[in-house]
């Protein structure tokens, strides 16, 4: 059970907080900024010594029963707040005692009222967060990739208050409708699609939904609209299986390159995020019912899924599992196995340009120039979506929905009537008969 106490070292008022985090019971001790004379209170004796020690309990003038006000009023507050903050989820540190400690005195300074600030403070609270789950439990922590979104987020923003505030920070009680506007504003002029200007929109809004300690002047849910646009057919970048095959042929003499492709194949017929199929290994294998299969928790939905090894896959492991290298070497060589293999159909995209903060220019490129690593698993998606049902390939990619499934590979509604009526001619249909007309009654 939490507790707090305070204890006068010098004349300078401290405050102990025993409390757990990250599930181990421990000590945090913090000024009060207050100071006292020992004169002015009582004595007790030391549990591990015969040293007498003041006791804070004990005020023996005015001024040191006003000093015992402020401490047990600054007690009661700091415990309602831990047990507010338990129930969330959030862990408590010493950072968290100071923090509540000058909230109590009006001591808090500008910084913890900025927007990076409570961007930083939501990640740093993220692996302990409680989120509520479909079936109305709570799981504990949000997933490496949604942190590294706010991570992201967080580095857009900077750039935000550098470009356009001229360093000065957003302070969260002055956010109103036209900062936010003018934020979504310069997110479209730094050329960014519409679905990732909508994505730091949403980030944005689940911020201040979090905050409960500083007074926020808008609405979140109301007045920041989060916009998104699908893409159109042609935009969707994926390796075909010709394609796939004429990789396979390539001329590819270099080791690097061959382990690239060996990846690159096993990641199309398998489906999974870069951060996921380089996981996959010898050991995540298991038998299914007689089957070959791969069994591994997604890093970032955190969602468990059995992956048939297809036999384009197979082929590779029996070949050699290929070794692991990092997400931004391999972006690279996939493009260069591409390029070799002659993937240079003229493909509608977009290309950033000046490095990770440049811009997106959309424009027609040889397709080899637009392959990333996230080409794997837009290709499974795409490649066996006519001929293996929806809820099975989900069941591999981990969407959440089919509606988000087919957004992604750039379906429609009546791509799905369609493939219907595909799956309706493969049915053996019965023997249409012939209405038999009926004589009219003659009188």
């Amino acid at each position: 059970m939490a507790s707090l106490s305070f204890q006068l070292i010098g004349s300078n008022i401290y405050a102990n907080l025993s409390a757990s985090s990250n599930g181990k019971s421990k000590v945090f001790r913090k000024k009060t900024g207050l100071s006292t004379n020992p004169k002015h209170w009582g004595t007790k004796q030391s549990k591990k010594s015969k040293k007498k020690l003041v006791d804070l309990t004990k005020p023996k003038m005015a001024n040191a029963k006003e000093t015992k006000k402020k401490l047990d009023k600054l007690k009661d507050d700091v415990l309602t707040q831990l047990n507010k903050d338990y129930a969330k989820g959030i862990d408590v540190d010493g950072d968290w005692l100071q923090f509540f400690i000058d909230k109590f005195f009006n001591r808090l300074k500008d910084k913890t009222h900025t927007l990076t600030y409570q961007i930083q403070k939501a990640i740093d609270h993220a692996p302990r967060k409680k989120i509520r789950t479909k079936g109305g439990r709570f799981k504990v922590g949000l997933s490496r990739g949604r942190i590294k979104g706010i991570e992201q987020f967080k580095t857009i923003v900077e750039r935000f208050q550098i470009d356009h505030l001229k360093g000065k920070k957003i302070i969260v009680s002055k956010i109103d409708k036209e900062i936010i506007k003018d934020f979504e504003n310069w997110l479209f002029n730094q050329d960014y699609s519409v679905n990732y200007v909508g994505k730091q929109l949403a980030n944005l809004k689940s911020i201040l939904n979090d905050i409960d300690d500083i007074k926020i002047n808008i609405d979140p849910s109301k007045d920041i609209q989060v916009i998104s646009d699908n893409k159109k057919p042609e935009e969707i970048i994926y390796l075909s299986f010709d394609e796939l095959q004429q990789i396979k042929e390539a001329d590819i003499s270099t080791n690097y390159l061959n382990n690239a492709r060996k990846w690159l194949i096993l990641g199309c017929h398998t489906g999974q995020r870069v951060s996921d199929l380089l996981r996959l290994s010898i050991d995540k294998i298991e038998m299914v019912r007689g089957k070959r299969v791969f069994r591994i928790v997604q890093q970032k939905t955190g969602k468990a899924v059995t992956i048939p090894i297809l036999p384009e896959a197979e082929s590779i492991i029996k070949g050699g599992f290929p070794y692991t290298l990092s997400h931004t070497k391999l972006r690279e060589y996939f493009k260069e196995v591409c390029k070799i293999a002659g993937i240079d159909k003229p493909t509608i995209g977009r290309i950033r340009q000046n490095g990770k903060h440049g811009t997106t220019i959309k424009g027609l490129y040889p397709k080899w120039k637009l392959i990333g690593t996230h080409v794997c698993r837009r290709s499974f998606a795409s490649n066996y979506y006519s001929s293996i049902p929806t809820p099975i390939l989900i069941s591999v990619t981990g969407h959440s929905s089919e509606n988000m499934f087919l957004q992604y590979i750039g379906k429609s509604e009546e791509d799905l009537a369609v493939q219907m009526f595909d799956y309706i001619d493969k049915i053996p249909q019965p023997k249409v008969l012939k209405l038999l007309k009926t004589k009219k009654n003659q009188n």
